[in-house]
């Protein structure tokens, strides 16, 4: 008999306030607690979502997330923060990073907005 075995992947990281908007997560800046996150296919790798999201999750107290269980494949994250208690609302920062497959972390790796959502490029 054969098996064939594979393992699920995880996708995630953080969403933080870049005071300084240098792209850069800083030691003294901290997450975002609250931010909704989307995650959509990108079957084409073409760069843009593929449809609806086909799952979501809310940042927790330190602005972490992540999906679980993930088949491989091309993937788009997008980010909507929360409203702030005071102030302007949140945006994207300057991008820092435009792959986010370079295994880099604590950058910016938000590529353009639309109706208050951040998208990054494709993740394979």
């Amino acid at each position: 008999m054969n098996f064939g075995i594979t393992q699920p992947l995880s996708l995630g990281n953080l969403v933080w306030h870049d005071e300084n908007r240098n792209g850069l997560k800083d030691a003294s800046e901290t997450g975002i607690s609250g931010a909704t996150v989307y995650l959509y296919q990108d079957a084409d790798n073409n760069g843009a979502p593929d449809g609806a999201s086909i799952a979501n999750t809310t940042t927790n107290s330190n602005g972490l997330y992540v999906f679980n269980n993930l088949i491989p494949g091309n993937y788009i994250v997008g980010v909507v923060p929360p409203a702030p208690a005071s102030g302007n609302p949140f945006v994207s920062s300057a991008v820092n990073e435009t792959n986010p497959n370079s295994n880099v972390d604590n950058n910016d790796n938000g590529l353009y907005t639309t109706s208050g959502q951040t998208y990054s490029g494709t993740s394979i």
